[in-house]
């Protein structure tokens, strides 16, 4: 191996890593986009989620407590009935008076 040999070889590889060093820049460079873009999808999805809440779920739960209040009311409505219907049908056994079936 001659010295002009070793220095070509050195060269070369110089060259190559000076390349692959250009090419890891593009690389950084493509990285660092999809980041921004993934920061601005991240963006988006906030701003859906946002409005999911606002326009989806507030309603929802607006409906939720209505149908609690009703059921309230029903369950104030006829658990009186239902006890009184029980009492009666004790009293219409002791009677001998047939029950209807419901």
């Amino acid at each position: 191996m001659t010295l002009e040999k070793l220095a070509e070889m050195v060269a070369r590889g110089f060259e190559t890593v000076g390349e692959e060093i250009a090419g890891l820049k593009d690389d950084v460079a493509g990285v660092k986009e999809d980041i921004v873009d993934i920061k601005d999808d991240v963006a988006a999805l906030k701003v859906d989620l946002a409005t999911l809440r606002t326009d989806d779920i507030d309603p929802m739960k607006k409906d939720i407590t209505a149908i609690k209040e009703d059921v309230q009311k029903i369950r104030t409505t006829f658990a009186p009935r239902i006890e009184y219907d029980d009492r009666l049908r004790v009293i219409e056994q002791k009677l001998g008076i047939p029950t209807p079936q419901v």
